[in-house]
């Protein structure tokens, strides 16, 4: 299988999520391969993307996302 570009990933997930995304999946593209800084915008509406996707989840998957991030190693930049 291919590895899915941040873009294929947004357009996919937009259409179960019912947000756009394509713009995130743009300043991830732009940060990630062109070695950019992202736009204060671009950060701004990550953060709300984020917190309201984040409020959906059921308090078990919220569990389980906060063990996940308190056990995962993550290397510096």
């Amino acid at each position: 299988n291919e590895a899915e570009t941040p873009l294929q990933f947004a357009q996919r997930a937009e259409k179960q999520l019912g947000t756009r995304l394509e713009d995130i999946a743009e300043a991830v593209s732009a940060i990630r391969y062109g070695r950019h800084n992202a736009p204060e915008e671009a950060l701004h509406r990550v953060r709300s993307v984020y917190q309201s996707l984040e409020e959906r989840l059921s308090l078990w998957h919220k569990f389980k996302l906060s063990v996940r991030r308190a056990f995962t190693v993550r290397k510096k930049a």
